[in-house]
């Protein structure tokens, strides 16, 4: 069987390693724990709403509409989300299989870069090159978190290792694989997986410019991925625009940052903390590569037009973030292992010792911003606390107030969670208007008015398309203080976690009883009777 092929045991052990690497210890990380970007602490948010999305297509279907904390979810397009959910169905509901596609897809990086180089140069230079994709502070974090750049950046991966082996896709199985792959990308990061089409058309362009083949691989990776798009286009239009011009046009366009460093400066620095090995090997490299362009070799002309086009796609979106170089970085790992002079000979076996010993490094000091990490735990400090609250199963609603989670109470089968925040300026509501319009994102005063306005929301989402109104007022914005304050006078039936800067003396609140507090948070639990529901799936997320 071709399965069998040497060439193909070969490549599956060099998934199989990474694969075993990436994942462990992954069932005892927490769900949205761990730094995307060390440098400013910011944490894993978006894992924590994709597996919530997961989840609810894995127990309750709606796998064309993904679905969080009551409301549809049009952003991302639910290529991650599906996989998590397969892989939820068949192993259970947990973080470990929530998170397999993604230390998969991590795998498949580094076998890719393996083949691609060993293709191309020798043994050796492929398990440099593998390495130095293992060893990577971000594709090692990001195949670690349940997010969608790193599906991203293996659908890339698997293109462009298509084209390398077939530039002009003659075979009928590099045209169908390139055309998965593609559409893989699209559905995985929406417009950013069409980056793939665009380094096909140069490699394309500047090789055998055969454009009738490339330009119906194009034409068919977006109508592959098209179904999901245009069914929530029909069914949900406005909802979907309203997602999708909020992440392309908001986001992209965004003038407000994480930091206040100038967008070059930014991707420099982290790529430096993250790849600087990769980093000066293309340098390195660069001459080499540029006689390949030169004399139009396709492989040459793969690696310069990913390396161009997607750090070109990194400074025309505006909103930066570490997570996007994931996408960015194997470009200059491929260009390290194709043309690095380095890499010759006894000079692989060295980079290979220099790489093993990057990476112990790295894992020995997880806090550093060049580290990674496989520690167990949560580095959400309110974590173990939602947990233990959540194995109480009270059927009653929680608040948290003024406290970043990083939505990790989300993940858990808690009855109902209500997040409020002090916003002096309504910058939440602003940058989602559609979402204050249906009721969801609501001032904290208009919270005790919620009744009367209950059947106006219902309208609204009705007209939307949406039945429910669980999601109605699950965000609640204040201009200051006193205004998360009356929402816990207001509800003492209700549970709340709330910042102790908010509230510094909880214990004077005679409607609840404090169950556990710290210097930074409280947890109070309403003095009247409350209910209890049956477990639906593990606190321990």
């Amino acid at each position: 069987m071709k399965l069998f092929r040497p060439e193909w045991m070969v490549f599956a052990v060099a998934f199989a390693i990474p694969a075993c690497i990436l994942s462990w210890n992954l069932w005892n990380v927490g769900i949205a724990s761990g730094y995307i970007d060390p440098q400013m602490h910011l944490g894993a948010q978006d894992e924590a709403t994709y597996t919530r999305e997961a989840i609810t297509m894995a127990r309750d279907g709606g796998w064309m509409t993904p679905e969080f904390l009551g409301r549809w979810v049009f952003e991302k397009p639910p290529l991650l989300m599906w996989l998590s959910a397969v892989s939820m169905r068949v192993f259970g509901i947990g973080r470990f299989s929530a998170r397999i596609p993604v230390a998969f897809a991590g795998a498949l990086i580094c076998a890719l870069c393996f083949a691609m180089v060993r293709g191309r140069r020798s043994v050796p230079a492929g398990l440099a090159t593998a390495a130095m994709a293992l060893s990577s502070q971000i594709l090692f974090t990001m195949s670690r978190h349940a997010m969608t750049d790193i599906l991203l950046a293996a659908a890339g991966m698997c293109a462009f290792a298509i084209l390398l082996r077939d530039p002009d896709l003659r075979t009928s199985s590099s045209f169908a694989g390139f055309v998965i792959a593609a559409a893989a990308g699209i559905m995985a990061k929406s417009v950013a997986g069409i980056l793939a089409l665009a380094v096909m058309g140069v490699v394309v362009g500047f090789g055998s410019r055969k454009w009738g083949r490339a330009a119906l691989a194009a034409a068919l990776a977006i109508v592959l991925a098209s179904p999901w798009f245009l069914y929530n286009l029909f069914l949900h239009r406005d909802w979907f625009l309203a997602d999708m011009g909020f992440q392309l046009i908001t986001t992209g366009t965004a003038s407000h940052q994480t930091s206040s460093e100038n967008h070059l400066w930014f991707y420099a620095v982290r790529t430096l903390n993250s790849d600087l090995l990769p980093f000066l090997l293309s340098l390195r490299a660069a001459p080499a590569l540029v006689r390949a362009v030169r004399h139009r070799e396709p492989a040459g002309i793969l690696a310069a037009s990913y390396f161009a086009i997607y750090f070109a796609a990194l400074m025309v979106f505006r909103f930066h973030s570490e997570q996007y170089l994931c996408w960015f970085v194997p470009s200059l790992i491929l260009i390290a292992g194709l043309y690095s002079p380095l890499l010759n000979g006894k000079g692989a076996s060295i980079v290979i010792a220099v790489v093993s010993i990057t990476f112990a490094v790295k894992a020995a000091n997880p806090d550093r911003d060049f580290g990674v990490s496989i520690r167990a735990g949560s580095t959400i400090a309110a974590a173990p606390v939602l947990s233990k609250y959540c194995a109480e199963r009270r059927a009653t609603d929680l608040y948290i107030l003024g406290i970043d989670d990083e939505f990790y109470s989300a993940a858990l089968p808690l009855h109902r969670v209500r997040y409020g925040w002090i916003d002096p300026n309504d910058m939440v509501a602003r940058e989602h208007p559609h979402l204050a319009y249906l009721g969801i994102l609501i001032p904290a005063d208009d919270l005790t008015q919620l009744d009367k306005k209950l059947p106006l929301y219902r309208d609204r989402l009705r007209v939307w398309g949406r039945n429910s109104t669980r999601a109605v007022a699950t965000g609640l914005s204040a201009h200051d203080i006193p205004g998360l304050l009356q929402i816990i006078r207001d509800h003492p039936e209700s549970d709340f976690l709330v910042a102790r800067a908010i509230l510094p003396n909880p214990e004077r609140d005679q409607a609840h009883r404090v169950v556990f507090a710290n210097a930074d948070f409280a947890l109070l639990d309403s003095n009247s009777p409350v209910g209890s529901e049956a477990a639906q799936w593990s606190c321990a997320m």
